[in-house]
């Protein structure tokens, strides 16, 4: 008992859940001068009370709502909201490589409350952004090895125009010029689909303590840069981007060799934003080129049965100068053709192709008669020749060889080019009926109300 008394008394709790404080008084005068610090010190942390070195509960939970830790997106309460709009004035895709190099034109709308005239424009490459306006300005990036050095800086501008549609005041724009690798998987090859992914976010320094928060809309609508909604009409009969434009350049150069499934614009967290692309790649030049050939060699070797079975020599002469056309075409075909350490669609096509004349080779060499049999050809009642097994043999094969060549051809094109056409239509058609039926609403609301009955 004596050492319980010994040790020194704890204070008592206030309470205004202020740990330490003496009195209700003081810890109120307390919480009231750590909030009033809290509102003059930077958010890199909860205040701490002087007295105790603990944070106050209502500290804590300000704390948590500037930082966005309280919110189940961690978006923070208090930042400001960057619209952000894309347009895509460069792509280059090597898929075969992996290799992508994109050129972006970004635009960040926000209310900076900066005060500066209506329609000035402020350039970083003629020095008119001073050091203490570039802390104001959000630096909006995308990842990616850069390739061209300058471009943030000397194609930043800085433009004050009001837009009452989000309620903002200021714009910047910049162009980033990156490039980076992307790992494709091309087992469907040429019929494959794939998807890229370029990921646009704010640096650290601005996402830490949520100053900005990114965000994208289909419905934004800036006429002064001309972005329109997607779901009004821009000019004529054609559609609004959104917040994501292809240029005319790059949707020629991609629509040479793909198609674009889709294209958006993806919010992945209050600090980033994900560029989403979706492209399914035309085939007609591969089956034109390579598939249809090597189909046409394979299904010519069949014609070594309409010589005599016991003729081998000549059916020989034909599947071998065939087979030769396959490696030589094959051959040819690889210079075309992605490195692949797998097999790709078009890969397996063509070694089919080669197992096809190379059945029909072992079907020959099983229905020509040997020994006795090969030095008898007379004919006997009804004509029949005296090696019925071999000719049995060689018809056998013909039928079976055929039936699996016809049915693989029927399974392979139906299933990759038949069904993508198929597949086509049907978007095509959906996408024709959305934008009518778009155009009949926003048809239908421009037209007068009625007055209401007496």
């Amino acid at each position: 008992m004596e050492s319980l008394e010994s040790l020194p008394k704890l204070p008592r709790a206030s309470t205004t859940g202020h740990l330490g404080g003496n009195s209700r008084a003081s810890g109120v005068d307390t919480l009231r001068k750590d909030e009033d610090d809290f509102a003059s010190r930077p958010s890199m942390g909860p205040p701490v009370a002087p007295s105790s070195g603990m944070p106050s509960i209502p500290a804590i939970v300000s704390h948590m709502q500037r930082r966005g830790s309280g919110l189940p997106d961690g978006r923070a309460a208090a930042s400001t909201p960057l619209y952000l709009a894309v347009r895509v004035r460069t792509l280059n895709l090597d898929v075969a490589s992996g290799n992508i190099e994109v050129g972006l034109r970004l635009f960040g709308f926000w209310k900076s409350g900066l005060n500066y005239p209506e329609g000035t424009v402020l350039r970083q490459k003629h020095g008119e952004i001073t050091p203490d306006l570039e802390l104001e300005i959000p630096d909006i990036q995308l990842a990616g090895k850069v390739i061209r050095a300058d471009d943030a800086e000397a194609d930043r501008e800085i433009k004050f125009h009001h837009v009452p549609e989000i309620d903002t005041d200021t714009m910047v724009t910049v162009f980033q010029y990156r490039a980076m690798i992307e790992i494709f998987r091309l087992e469907e090859f040429p019929f494959d689909e794939q998807s890229i992914e370029l990921i646009i976010n704010l640096p650290k320094s601005n996402a830490k303590d949520g100053h900005f928060c990114l965000l994208a809309s289909d419905e934004l609508h800036i006429e002064k840069e001309r972005i329109r909604p997607r779901t009004t009409l821009a000019r004529g009969d054609e559609d609004g981007h959104g917040c994501l434009e292809m240029t005319y350049n790059v949707q020629n150069l991609l629509l040479q060799q793909w198609s674009i499934l889709s294209s958006e614009l993806v919010p992945s967290r209050s600090d980033r934003l994900v560029l989403s692309l979706r492209l399914r790649r035309k085939h007609e030049y591969y089956v034109q080129r390579m598939l249809l050939p090597s189909a046409v060699c394979a299904s010519l070797s069949m014609t070594a049965w309409n010589v005599e079975h016991h003729n081998f020599g000549e059916r020989a002469a034909i599947l071998v100068t065939l087979f030769l056309a396959l490696v030589a075409s094959t051959t040819s075909y690889s210079a075309n053709l992605p490195k692949l350490p797998y097999l790709t669609l078009l890969d397996k096509y063509l070694s089919t192709c080669m197992a096809m004349t190379t059945l029909v080779t072992i079907g020959c060499v099983l229905g020509t008669p040997r020994g006795a049999e090969a030095d008898e050809h007379k004919q006997v009642g009804g004509g029949e020749s005296s090696d019925d097994f071999s000719a049995a043999v060689d018809r056998v094969a013909m039928v079976v060889i055929t039936a699996w060549w016809l049915g693989y051809n029927a399974w392979f094109f139906g299933s990759n080019v038949f069904a993508q056409e198929i597949r086509r239509r049907a978007s095509n058609f959906v996408e024709q009926h959305e934008s009518t039926a778009a155009r009949s609403n926003e048809s239908f609301k421009s037209l007068p109300s009625l007055p209401p009955k007496s």
